[in-house]
């Protein structure tokens, strides 16, 4: 830690300029931001309203250990669940 006043030399190619950094990378890959894009997307980003008790119970769940976080638990119970709704729909469409 440095005393107020006090400085230090260092060599200029011992500093990255993170601005120059980003304009290089725009030129090389321009209008993408992030991770570029898997062919076969497994996953979409979508937003959802959930109560709050709700979102506080699934991070007391993670923090217990018992789910390992909250998007793989909501995403196993919302395909058992319509999995569940599509066998009982198939199965009715059958006994009438």
């Amino acid at each position: 830690m440095l005393d107020e006043g006090s400085s230090i030399r260092v060599e200029q190619k011992e500093i990255t300029n993170y601005s120059l950094a980003a304009c290089r990378a725009w030129q090389k890959m321009p209008k993408r931001a992030g991770r570029p894009q898997s062919p076969n997307p497994r996953k979409k980003m979508v937003s959802m309203r959930i109560d709050v008790d709700v979102w506080e119970r699934l991070g007391e769940a993670v923090e217990s250990g018992l789910i390992p976080n909250k998007e793989e638990a909501v995403n196993v119970w919302v395909r058992d669940q319509l999995e569940h709704l599509f066998s009982n729909a198939s199965h009715s469409d059958r006994t009438e």
